[in-house]
């Protein structure tokens, strides 16, 4: 681990009824109320964010969540099939050490069990996982474990499962 994965980061969250978005200090605050938890930050789609915004539907949420991208979308997919999945949340922090902005990182999604394991999930696909995203990774993956929480990077699903899972699929391209 280098010394720049060990450095302190910060946590930003946005709960329910806030206009902005705050940090989370865990040792004084606790672990956040992830039922008040809303997404930071709304997919767009410009320029400088090259996404296309997706609004599915979450069985597991009983609502219509926005998602950066068909990726997120096939995430998505495949955590509300899991009868153990109790939450999902989008876009539901940011982390940032120092700084740098190559040590920035708002996850895409944050799922909750039934057990109450939380993992933040970032979509990204195998050959556009370069450099500046693979320290974003070790950042989160070393914050995460260092407050009981999973990380996990989601490159995709294969293509059976992806024709399986989009049947019947309610998708928005906004």
């Amino acid at each position: 681990m280098t010394e720049s994965s060990r450095a302190a980061v910060t946590w930003r969250f946005r709960f329910a009824g806030d206009k902005v978005s705050r940090v989370l200090n865990w040792r004084s605050d606790g672990p956040p109320d992830l039922a008040r938890v809303v997404p930071i930050r709304k997919p767009r789609s410009s320029e400088r964010h090259r996404h296309i915004p997706v609004t599915a539907y979450s069985l597991t949420m009983r609502d219509h969540l926005e998602l950066e991208s068909g990726l997120e979308h096939d995430l998505l997919r495949r955590l509300d099939r899991l009868n153990d999945i109790v939450a999902l949340i989008p876009q539901p922090c940011q982390l940032k050490r120092g700084g740098s902005s190559s040590a920035k990182n708002t996850p895409d999604l944050l799922s909750l069990d039934d057990t109450g394991a939380v993992t933040l999930w970032n979509a990204r696909l195998p050959h556009k996982m370069d450099d500046k995203f693979k320290l974003q990774v070790a950042m989160v993956e070393a914050a995460c474990a260092n407050v009981g929480w999973r990380h996990e990077v989601f490159n995709g699903l294969d293509r059976v499962e992806r024709a399986v899972s989009t049947r019947g699929s309610n998708v928005v391209l906004q």
